[in-house]
């Protein structure tokens, strides 16, 4: 690729974090919490906030500031093996059982492009940056993040390459762009991209509409713990997707920038954190009643340092040397590789943007496996059968890497819907036996009618014997 996304805090290769900007007028203000010198947790939603998707539109005019991505062949050509993330995973071995078939995956991002390599044609569900359908993505990100939920297996069989859910249906919600800003910026962090917390809340809302059943947000805007996020309006929007039954899963959120790292190492109970332990929040992650938050896992199987750590994160994902579809215009092929910016040296792609997807297209698969089940009990499914770390629970993987596998086959307690499905192995009781009825006063009745007739009948017989007896013994005339 010839460009595509900045670098943050000196990473080598890739770790998209967006800056996404605090929403404007009253919704700033709406329901943020009061400031605080700690971490507490996020606020409840403000139920005087009724979020909608309309204007399906940025907030402001807008104007493109760099070229869109171009394919490069170097990145395109040599790529047959499946990358590590895949291979650890698994997830090809979940397929007899579902392959997400039927269920719409919303990508909010930066925009899909169309690619053969999608088993269903994406679905344009709008744009929040531009005046696109929402199917056009200058970027990159959104498609790679796209790629790795729903890519369909090479019907040339010359790549290994596969997304997670190879039949889900992506929706390409496009509300964030670092190719894209104000045409009259309000201040100077507008400059060099666009996105903000209104677009996002719009757009979570727009993809509930449009019958996602799990929504993708590889995006995280951070703030210090004792700032006010004013990320009321996205909260509600939260809500109204948990409350209509869709899962959302979000980034956890990469360290640098606004994205401080955490003094949040040692494993403590999900949800609960001391003041000293987070430092930054990061939204839409932390909202974690209505979110399933996803951190970054190394090749080598540890918690990548960069992956920004919390009480809210919930599983995790591969993080790092990232396999997807080639992002550009009109591309057909794969890509390992991005530039930071137009004529920059290409770098792997790699943070939790990338590692959120593999958790989405999971979702997905448990979704088709198990229809019945409620999207707050597809998370719990994804959590429970994740590979757990040795110490339980942890701030920055939360319970372990996701297993597509174990989701969509384990036979969890008390889960009737995971026991119908498997009734090959979990069959349903046979029926209690009927108790045989107790026909005791019925035998005492017909036996005492039984004796009383044979009685009749005796003394019947014993009178017309006597009678004939004494017939014999008179004369005759």
């Amino acid at each position: 690729m010839r460009r595509a996304l900045p670098a943050l805090g000196g990473v080598a290769g890739i770790v998209w974090s967006l800056a996404l900007s605090a929403p404007q007028a009253t919704a700033q203000t709406a329901s943020s919490p009061t400031p605080s010198p700690s971490y507490t947790a996020p606020p409840l939603p403000d139920p005087m906030l009724h979020p909608t998707a309309a204007p399906i539109a940025p907030d402001e005019a807008t104007k493109q500031i760099a070229a869109c991505v171009t394919a490069d062949p170097k990145s395109t050509g040599a790529i047959t093996q499946a990358p590590w993330g895949q291979t650890q995973l698994r997830f090809t071995d979940a397929w007899p059982l579902s392959t997400g078939k039927g269920i719409r995956v919303a990508v909010i991002d930066t925009g899909v492009n169309p690619h053969p390599r999608f088993g269903t044609p994406v679905i344009a569900g709008g744009d929040y940056v531009s005046n696109t359908p929402g199917t056009t993505d200058c970027d990159g990100h959104g498609t790679i993040v796209a790629g790795i939920i729903a890519a369909s297996s090479d019907p040339k069989e010359k790549t290994a390459f596969a997304g997670v859910a190879p039949d889900a249906t992506i929706i390409s919600i496009r509300q964030s762009s670092k190719s894209y800003e104000p045409v009259a910026p309000k201040q100077q962090t507008d400059k060099g991209g666009y996105g903000n917390l209104n677009t996002l809340a719009r757009s979570v809302v727009r993809a509930v509409d449009l019958n996602a059943k799990v929504i993708n947000i590889s995006e995280a805007s951070c703030r210090p713990a004792a700032a006010r996020p004013g990320d009321g309006l996205l909260g509600a929007a939260l809500k109204y997707a948990a409350d209509r039954d869709v899962v959302v899963v979000a980034a956890a959120g990469n360290v640098g920038g606004d994205c401080a790292p955490q003094n949040a190492t040692a494993p403590q109970q999900p949800g609960i954190a001391s003041a000293s332990q987070v430092s930054t929040v990061a939204s839409p992650a932390w909202f974690s009643d209505n979110v399933l938050s996803v951190g970054w896992m190394a090749k080598d199987g540890t918690p990548s340092k960069y992956s920004l750590a919390g009480p809210w994160v919930g599983v995790a994902g591969p993080g790092e040397d990232i396999t997807s579809l080639d992002p550009a215009g009109g591309a057909t092929g794969l890509t390992n590789l991005l530039a930071e910016k137009p004529g920059a040296k290409l770098g792997a792609i790699q943070g939790t943007s990338f590692a959120t997807p593999y958790v989405s297209g999971t979702a997905a698969l448990v979704r088709a496996r198990f229809p019945t089940l409620s999207a707050k009990q597809v998370i719990e499914r994804i959590k429970a059968t994740a590979h757990r770390p040795s110490g339980g629970w942890t701030p920055s993987v939360g319970y372990g890497m996701v297993d597509p596998v174990a989701a969509v086959s384990d036979v969890l307690p008390n889960d009737v819907s995971a026991q119908a499905a498997n009734n090959s192995t979990a069959q349903m009781p046979p029926p209690h036996a009927r108790a045989a009825p107790d026909n005791t006063a019925r035998n005492v009745a017909f036996i005492g009618s039984a004796a009383a007739l044979a009685a009749a009948l005796i003394t019947f017989a014993l009178l017309d014997v006597t009678r004939r007896h004494r017939r014999r013994r008179e004369p005759q005339p």
